[in-house]
Order: structure tokens, then sequence, then C-alpha cells
């Protein structure tokens, strides 16, 4: 296991938290709002069970993120989901144990079963940018991708360090969107003209007022009519309609719950989830999200954050989910 002790904390700490959360969220009678939490932060564990690099546990939150996918698709949930949930989440919680016991001693580990608020590791921007290099490594292996990591420009200088805490986890999931849905096969950039391997740039940086974060690829960029045949066939929207949809509704559309303009899923890809929790962050923070592309060349993905609105507490909870929109209205959600 290529990661070094403290990153290692960090991922696991943060990893107990999301099974805290989804366990929360997992009390009897819950239902659509409650499940598309989950799948959000079921998304975020996999993308740190993927740098953990241990593939049972990645294969293992990826089946119960499959498993929330096909919940989200049901009129009712009965009890006997929610009991097959809380054992997925007893299966994590003990892979995760398991990976505590051979990294470190427990004198030097705090055990998973019994965590503390006031116990969790300083964020560290050096143990970030491992852990982000990590997550790079172990996808582009899983997809036969290549790519490089430009982290050059994260600084997070100045910013609140429970502000950092969300940006990190939005920083994750657009990587992790970049490598999925961005870099294409080596194959297909060469017979583009383009250098095999992918590139991904972070910026993170603080301003007078507000916190910068974008994250750019050298890949395919956006294909907005395929956006729009995923609203036809997906969310039934009217032929005539989604044909008079504009650019930025189209690109709304990525951040619904749910959406993916991919028909197949991934590994790291497919259940429209990643860009979803990253809008609800952004939307929990007053700030504002923008995309900028052009097709075969680059994606970027620009957040702009507002200090004012800089979360205080230690403990960060994702927003309460919102209810699948209605068949009709995919493309009226707004930025930020």
């Amino acid at each position: 296991m290529k990661i070094d002790p403290k990153t290692l904390a960090f991922l696991l700490e943060s990893m107990r938290e999301s099974v805290r959360d989804i366990k929360r969220l997992c009390r009897p009678g819950f239902g659509s709002s409650e499940l598309l939490q989950m799948a959000r932060i079921a998304h975020k564990l996999k993308g740190e069970a993927t740098v953990v690099g241990l593939a049972n546990l990645s294969l293992l939150v990826s089946q119960f993120e499959d498993y929330l996918q096909c919940l989200r698709d049901r009129v009712a949930v009965s009890p006997s989901h929610r009991t097959t949930i809380e054992r997925y989440l007893m299966r994590i919680n003990a892979a995760a144990n398991r990976i505590q016991k051979y990294v470190a001693p427990a004198s030097e580990v705090m055990p998973l079963a019994k965590p503390s608020p006031v116990s969790k590791p300083e964020v560290s921007t050096s143990g970030f940018a491992a852990t982000l290099q990590v997550l790079a490594a172990n996808m582009g292996r899983s997809d036969n991708k290549s790519v490089a990591l430009n982290l050059e420009k994260f600084n997070a200088q100045g910013i609140p360090r429970p502000l950092l805490v969300k940006i990190q986890d939005m920083v994750m999931q657009l990587v992790r969107n970049a490598i999925a849905h961005g870099i294409e096969q080596p194959a297909e950039r060469m017979a583009n003209g383009k250098p095999e391997q992918g590139r991904v740039a972070v910026v993170v940086r603080r301003e007078a007022d507000a916190v910068l974060v974008a994250v750019q690829d050298n890949g395919k960029g956006i294909d907005l009519e395929k956006i729009r045949r995923r609203l036809i066939f997906k969310y039934g929207v009217a032929v005539r309609k989604a044909a008079d949809l504009t650019r930025e509704q189209l690109i709304n559309a990525l951040y619904l719950p749910g959406f993916s303009t991919l028909t197949k899923m991934q590994n790291h890809a497919g259940r429209g989830v990643g860009l979803d929790l990253v809008k609800s962050y952004v939307r929990e923070l007053g700030g504002r999200i923008d995309v900028e592309f052009e097709a075969g060349q680059y994606t970027r993905f620009v957040l702009r954050l507002p200090l004012a609105n800089a979360p205080t507490g230690k403990v960060i909870r994702l927003p309460k989910g919102r209810q699948r929109p209605a068949r009709e209205q995919p493309a009226q959600s707004r930025h930020g």
C-alpha cells in the first residue's frame, strides 16, 4: 500500500464519518430524499476507497453504491432493504478496521468502533496532494488510461480549515469526473493527434473575499448532443423540447441527481452522483460553479466560494437532499 500513514489516517477517518452519516440516514421509514443523500455519501466513500488502493474494499463500496442505485428506482423501501444497507456498512467498517491494524499499531491510530469528534487528523495540503496522486494513479490503472496530475497551483494558504475540508471533497469528485469522463483511452488520444498521456490540473487559491477552485482536463470536452439524447431517453423530455434547450440548460443537466452521459456503469462513473454532490456543496456555501469546454480539447470546472459563507464548525454534513426532478423539468436548474 503506497500511501503515507498521515494521509491514510485522514482517509480512514473520512470514511468513518461517511459510514456514520449513512447510518444516521438509514432510519425506519426513510425514503427517496434520504436515499439521494446516501448515494452522494457512498460516491464520496468510493473515491476514498479507491485512494486506499485495496481492490476488495473498492469492489465492496462499488457494490454498495450499485445497491443504493437500485433502491432509488423503487417505489417503496422495505425494512429488509434497511437491513441490507446496515450489513454493507458493517462490512465496510470491518474492512477499514483491518486496514488500520495493518498499517499502524492500535496505540497510534484510534479504533473505528469508538470515534471521537475531537480526534480528527488535521487537514494537510501535502497529504491531500498525495491522496489525489494516488487516486489518479489507481483510476488510471483501473480504466487503462495514462494520466498526469498537476497540483502546482494548489495553494490552501489562508483558507479556513472547515472550508478546506469541503474543497478537498469537491476537488476529489472533480478529478474523478475528469479522469472517468474527460480523459480518453491512449489509443483514441493518439488517433486524434494528442499525447498518449492525459493531464488534469487543479487550481486552489484564496482571493480577496472568496476561494477559487478550478479543475481542468485536456480530454474530449463535453458532448452537448449526448446530453440532449440522455434527457430524452432517461428523463422523458419531449424531443421537440429537448431540441430547443440552450447550451446553458444542457450544461445544467449535468448536475441533476442520477444524470450521467454513460449508458453503462463503470467502476468510477455512470451513476450520476459526483457532480450532483459538488453542486450541493456549492449551493450550501452560496457559491457559483461554471463550466468551460471545447470539444475534443478540454473541460474546465470553475468554483467560486465566498469566504463570508465559509463553515466554522468541525462536523461536516451534506445538505438535505432533493427529490428527483419532475420528468419535464430536468434542465431548469441554475448554476450555484
